[in-house]
């Protein structure tokens, strides 16, 4: 049960983050306001509260559990960043690369958990499905 809703969570937050850079290339290309990319912001980092909550506590698997919080150390520099770049072009020269580090970080915690979806990487890691 535990690593079903940690893999819901993860594909959760691959997925609005994934949404966070359409939203914020039509805002910065087209018309769109940015609360909407606000918004999941801070959705994404609860999921990954909770996310990081599962791993720390329910889970096996010391991977995922340090991929978790750096999860949260990401969100929160994000979240930092995104609110400080409405008024600084230095925040957001960080935050925009930041953004894509925390999606390839989200990449390889969603086959962390799921080892079986890449050959070769269930060796590497302990297997969550023991939970």
């Amino acid at each position: 049960m535990w690593t079903n809703l940690h893999r819901a969570g993860t594909a959760s937050l691959v997925f609005l983050v994934g949404v966070q850079a359409v939203i914020a290339g039509q805002h910065i290309f087209g018309s769109w306001g940015i609360a909407l990319h606000a918004n999941i912001g801070n959705a994404a980092f609860s999921i990954a509260v909770l996310v990081a909550a599962i791993a720390i506590l329910k889970l096996d698997s010391s991977s995922l559990k340090v991929i978790g919080v750096l999860m949260l150390f990401l969100l929160t520099s994000q979240i930092g960043l995104g609110y400080s770049a409405r008024g600084s072009e230095g925040a957001a020269a960080i935050h925009i690369p930041l953004g894509v580090a925390t999606f390839g970080a989200l990449i390889y915690q969603l086959l962390a958990s799921w080892p079986r979806l890449v050959p070769g990487l269930a060796s590497r890691h302990e297997n969550p499905d023991q939970n």
